[in-house]
């Protein structure tokens, strides 16, 4: 009429380093120090990650679940951002690609851009101020290619 389990897990004397706590080289910590980020992801869990890794890195970050939200987000501020993040699938008919084209039609700057997708391949193709990672990525590339692309900037 059932089954009945039971899983032993032996505790861990060293409990995993928080995904925060990623080591990056000194010039790429500096390039993240100050700079202000956009991030745009419709999944609420990724972004609330990537907002609080970027946090930690010293970033100033404003965050949207989609594109509407992210061109309001991006004309209430004083500045534009120095770079952004955003996810491919954005939901509401709008990928990250065109919001990278209308972030920075609207701030008229070509500013960085680091696309995270699933996808094997794109409607279209990337310009050299946009960097593409495939998922799964974890937090230290992310840090690393942002760290990169601001380390780049003029």
């Amino acid at each position: 009429k059932g089954s009945l389990f039971e899983v032993l897990i032996p505790r861990a004397d060293n409990p995993p380093t928080p995904a925060t706590e990623v080591s990056l080289p000194a010039s790429l910590q500096d390039a993240l120090a100050g700079a202000f980020v956009l991030v745009a992801d419709d999944d609420v869990r990724n972004r609330e990650a990537t907002v609080e890794l970027l946090r930690y890195w010293g970033c100033l970050v404003i965050a949207a679940a989609d594109a509407a939200t992210a061109l309001l987000e991006v004309q209430q501020h004083l500045r534009p951002p120095d770079a952004m993040l955003t996810d491919f699938r954005l939901g509401a008919g709008v990928d990250g690609l065109q919001l990278i084209e209308q972030v920075r039609e609207a701030v008229g700057t070509s500013l960085p851009a680091l696309l995270i997708t699933a996808e094997t391949q794109l409607p279209r193709a990337v310009d050299g101020n946009t960097k593409v990672l495939q998922k799964p990525v974890g937090p230290a590339k992310v840090l690393r290619i942002l760290a990169e692309l601001l380390g780049r900037r003029t």
